[in-house]
């Protein structure tokens, strides 16, 4: 892209720019994947796009939703935490539980990392793994919560237990 240009500053210094070390390895997330979780019938198509250095944005697990994920240089990894939803007045992304117990939380930090699986061999296909910061509890799946509220149903669906993510 821009790393072949050169640029000068009003002084006259040549600048040549150059290509973001971390981007080959966030770059290999980017596009589309198949989307199961528990309880479904059939996957959904989501698709991760650029929002930012290091950080992902998610579309298609639920009409309207999106939410994001950064990218861990060090272990190159996606890692989804919880979150503040946009335009809910409140509800968040929360870790969840489930399958293996009921607990909740929105606090920050909790969330799952990406794993690749290697039992599947005709792609990559990469399941979510506890990031270990929640304590004594494992989260294994996501929930929509307004704290108050309780589950936040607005985009039609609100639960993804033990999400699976297979690259297109």
């Amino acid at each position: 892209q821009d790393a072949d240009k050169s640029y000068n500053t009003p002084a006259g210094e040549k600048l040549t720019a150059r290509t973001d070390p971390d981007y080959a390895g966030f770059a290999h997330y980017l596009g589309e994947y198949d989307l199961m979780c528990t309880g479904w019938t059939a996957p959904r198509t989501v698709t991760f796009s650029q929002a930012a250095r290091n950080l992902y944005r998610i579309t298609g697990m639920a009409p309207n939703l999106t939410i994001y994920a950064t990218y861990d240089t060090a272990k190159d990894r996606f890692e989804i935490k919880t979150q503040k939803l946009e335009n809910t007045g409140g509800a968040f992304l929360s870790v969840w539980a489930a399958p293996n117990g009921t607990n909740l939380s929105w606090g920050t930090g909790f969330g799952m990392y990406s794993k690749l699986d290697e039992t599947y061999t005709t792609g990559k296909r990469y399941k979510l793994v506890d990031n270990g910061i929640w304590g004594t509890f494992i989260a294994g799946s996501y929930i929509l919560w307004k704290p108050g509220g309780g589950e936040y149903k607005s985009f039609g669906d609100s639960r993804f237990t033990s999400p699976v993510f297979t690259k297109k």
